[in-house]
C-alpha cells in the first residue's frame, strides 16, 4: 500500500512539473525553430533536464503503482 501512495504523489508531482514547463513554453514560444516549436521552446529556454527528469518521476510513479498492484503478497 505505501508503494502505490508513493507512487501516486511521484506521479502528481511528476505531472505537475511536465505541465508546468509545458505551459511556460506554450506561452513564450519561439520565433526560430527546426522541427518541433515546443521543443525547440524548451531547448531555448533551457528547460531540458527539468522536463526529462518530471517525464522520469512520472513513468517511475505509474510504474511503482503498477508493480505494486501486481505483486503477490506474501503476507
Amino acid at each position: 500500500m505505501k508503494k502505490i501512495i508513493t507512487g501516486g504523489f511521484l506521479s502528481i508531482i511528476g505531472a505537475a512539473w511536465a505541465l508546468a514547463f509545458l505551459g511556460y513554453a506554450l506561452n513564450n514560444l519561439t520565433n526560430e525553430w527546426y522541427g518541433n516549436r515546443l521543443l525547440s521552446t524548451i531547448h531555448q529556454w533551457g528547460l531540458e533536464a527539468p522536463f526529462i527528469l518530471s517525464l522520469l518521476l512520472l513513468v517511475c510513479g505509474i510504474g511503482l503503482m503498477l508493480w505494486s498492484c501486481f505483486q503477490k503478497n506474501t503476507n
